[in-house]
């Protein structure tokens, strides 16, 4: 719907001989208007989009959210479900390590600190302010959410071992 309406405006502006960059202009100014008159709602409503921004990826840096959608017929949906539904469980719980791992930085050095303030800004920036949330999008800060997975891993193999 809301698609529909933006070509709808966007072919009235273009009517009124509106170049490109007027009509990209009057979308932002809207926009913010209306991010600026209901803040509070568009922060509720977006806070699923981290979820969405943290889907697990196919190869080519899309969400797994469709995978197997009309494909395959040969495979049983029950199957079809249960392969979504464990990839999805496997990939929270790396997630779910890599927060670990997180934490236990910030306990360790207080330097920690701004690598997870980048990852934290990244995905609030991205699920909530900038762009639509696309699973795409995380892929600079992959490397870290491993980094401090292995990091978490680490530190519960060493903790009895006295390891820093």
């Amino acid at each position: 719907v809301t698609n529909r309406k933006a070509k709808r405006i966007w072919a009235e502006k273009e009517a009124e001989n509106m170049s490109e960059f007027d009509i990209n202009a009057y979308f932002l100014k809207e926009g913010s208007d209306n991010l600026k008159r209901r803040v509070g709602g568009a922060i509720l409503s977006s806070f699923p989009s981290i979820f969405e921004l943290n889907a697990p990826t196919n190869h080519r840096g899309f969400s797994l959210a469709h995978f197997l959608t009309g494909t395959h017929e040969e495979i049983p949906a029950w199957f079809k479900i249960f392969l979504i539904l464990s990839i999805r469980v496997l990939w929270f719980i790396a997630l779910g390590v890599a927060v670990l791992g997180f934490v236990r930085a910030l306990r360790a050095s207080f330097y920690s600190w701004f690598i997870v303030w980048i990852v934290i800004y990244f995905n609030v920036i991205h699920s909530l302010i900038i762009i639509p949330a696309e699973t795409r999008y995380i892929a600079p800060i992959i490397p870290l959410y491993i980094v401090f997975g292995v990091y978490a891993l680490w530190r519960r193999r060493n903790i009895g071992k006295g390891a820093q």
